[in-house]
């Protein structure tokens, strides 16, 4: 499978979603930014706007890549897509994440038309509502914008709920985290030491938290994926 996640907007999760979300799901799948400046730790290939043609190659060598788009880059990649006519079909699903605020959402619709314009099909977008409480909807917090996606046929149904545990996930994935528990459990009951009952705690901690968000995300990529 071949995903762009972009938009417009910077601030809406889309390298966290290419990482935690999309790349553990898909096997033997690799991320390719596509960014001004190399500020990430993802170890492929990393390429800017102008040099799509070399993110091409890329995806005619790998079975299943993630193209995790900037917002610095979004513009120069749409213009490359336009010159490299049919590029667009090189991949199946873009991602668009969005989150609450008033200027996200406002540029998720104009990515939403961008993608459009350039000839991809509706049933080849995918909105993803990232951020949101857990007792808020989609309607109450992305009004003009669930209608906006359900007037165009695009579903409303994946949300990532806001969560504390991806800051102190550091080197981890949530998978990782989330299989701690036991092991945690029992280095807490065998430790003495005060402070390192602490750091093991906060672990603890973060490993719960996963085990909700690992069942989220794997909600969310059936609902993205497989309706």
């Amino acid at each position: 499978m071949k995903i762009a996640v972009l938009n417009n907007s910077g601030n809406v999760g889309k390298s966290t979603i290419a990482k935690h979300l999309l790349m553990p799901r898909l096997t033997d799948s690799i991320i390719i930014p596509i960014e001004t400046i190399n500020d990430s730790d993802i170890e492929s290939p990393h390429f800017k706007g102008k040099n799509f043609k070399d993110v091409l190659v890329e995806l005619a060598i790998h079975d299943n890549v993630v193209v995790d788009i900037g917002s610095s880059n979004i513009e120069t990649t749409i213009s490359e897509m336009r010159k490299l006519k049919g590029s667009h079909e090189d991949f199946d699903f873009y991602v668009v994440p969005t989150v609450p605020s008033q200027k996200q959402q406002i540029d998720t619709m104009q990515t939403i038309a961008q993608l459009l314009d350039i000839g991809i099909p509706a049933n080849k977008i995918r909105i993803i509502f990232n951020m949101v409480d857990q007792d808020e909807t989609v309607e109450s917090l992305f009004p003009k914008l669930a209608t906006y996606c359900k007037e165009l046929g695009l579903q409303t149904e994946s949300v990532i709920y806001q969560s504390d545990l991806f800051p102190m996930l550091k080197d981890l994935s949530i998978r990782e985290a989330a299989e701690m528990n036991e092991t945690i459990k029992t280095k807490l009951k065998a430790e003495t030491d005060t402070d390192e009952k602490r750091r093991l705690a906060s672990l603890l901690a973060a490993s719960r938290l996963a085990v909700g968000v690992e069942d989220n995300l794997n909600s969310v990529f059936q609902k993205v994926f497989h309706e």
